[in-house]
C-alpha cells in the first residue's frame, strides 16, 4: 500500500520545481517503462522506482530482475492516484534525472539541433523523436523552452528522451562561442529555398518559437537562412508550419542529401 507522502511525492513530480528539487521525472506505460529499464534502449537514466499492477509485474520478472530499481506492486485504485494519465496504464516508474552534459556536440563532425522558445511539450517530445529517428544526439534548448521532463514530452518523445543529450541553457551565449565557421542554419520565412540552399553534414540548426519563430536577438546568430518554399498556388494558405513538422521536412532534406 502506498503511503500518503509516496502519493504526494509522485503527484508534485507533475511541476517542475519539485522534479528539480527530487532530481525525479516521472513516465508511464508499458513501452516506455520497459524501454527505461533496458540499458540498450536507455544508456543514459537509472530507473530509481516502479510501480505497477501485478500482471505486469509478473510477466516482466525477466526484465525487472537485470534492475536495481526497487519494485513496488499496486492496485488500480492506486495507480490511478499516481497517474498523469486520464486512463492510467499498467505500470509508472520514477526515473533519476541525470547531468545534461552526457554527450558533447561534435562541432564539425554532427549536426545539432538548437530551440528557441519553443513552448508547446507535444512539440518538444515530437522534435525529440525525430532527433532520435536521424541519429541527432544533440539538443539545445534556449532557457524558456518547455522543460524537456514534463509528462506531456516524455510521453510525445515515445522513449526517444533516453537516447537524445538534452542541454537548457544561454542560447545566445552558446551561438557566440561556437567555433569560427559553424554553419548556424535558421528556419525563417525569408530565407533561402531549402531545396535549392547548399547544406552540410555538420552545424546547428536552429528553429524557433511556435507563434513568433526565432527571436530577434538570435537572426543575427544565423549564417545560413534557410525555408521551406509553398508551392505558387493563388489560394489564401497558413502563413507558416508548426515547427516540428517544419524541422522534420528540413531534416529529412539534410540526410537526403548527405545519404
Amino acid at each position: 500500500m502506498l503511503s500518503k507522502s509516496r502519493i504526494k511525492l509522485i503527484r508534485n513530480l507533475s511541476l517542475p520545481k519539485f522534479r528539480r528539487k527530487e532530481g525525479l521525472f516521472v513516465i508511464e506505460g508499458d513501452k516506455l517503462v520497459r524501454e527505461a529499464l533496458d540499458p540498450v534502449s536507455n544508456p543514459y537514466y537509472s530507473v530509481k522506482c516502479v510501480y505497477s499492477l501485478d500482471p505486469w509485474m509478473e510477466k516482466n520478472r525477466d526484465v525487472l530482475e537485470f534492475s536495481n530499481a526497487e519494485c513496488l506492486a499496486v492496485t488500480e485504485r492506486e495507480l490511478g492516484q499516481i497517474s498523469n494519465l486520464t486512463s492510467p496504464n499498467q505500470v509508472l516508474a520514477l526515473v533519476n534525472m541525470v547531468s545534461m552534459h552526457r554527450v558533447k556536440p561534435e562541432f564539425g563532425k554532427s549536426m545539432v539541433i538548437a530551440l528557441d522558445d519553443v513552448r508547446d511539450p507535444g512539440n518538444m517530445g515530437t522534435i525529440i523523436r525525430l532527433a532520435d529517428w536521424f541519429g541527432i544526439k544533440n539538443i539545445i534548448l534556449s532557457r524558456d523552452c518547455a522543460d524537456p521532463y514534463n509528462p506531456k514530452v516524455i510521453q510525445a518523445s515515445m522513449g526517444s528522451v533516453f537516447r537524445v543529450a538534452i542541454e537548457s541553457t544561454d542560447l545566445p551565449a552558446f551561438l557566440s562561442g561556437l567555433p569560427a565557421g559553424t554553419p548556424v542554419y535558421g528556419a525563417v520565412l525569408n530565407g533561402t529555398n531549402l531545396f535549392k540552399a547548399p547544406l552540410s553534414d555538420q552545424g546547428i540548426i536552429l528553429m524557433g518559437n511556435e507563434s513568433k519563430g526565432i527571436s530577434d536577438g538570435l537572426i543575427g546568430k544565423i549564417s545560413h537562412p534557410i525555408t521551406i518554399p509553398r508551392p505558387d498556388i493563388s489560394e489564401p494558405g497558413p502563413e507558416s508550419l508548426n515547427v516540428s513538422t517544419a524541422l522534420g521536412i528540413i531534416l529529412a532534406e539534410f540526410f537526403r542529401r548527405i545519404y
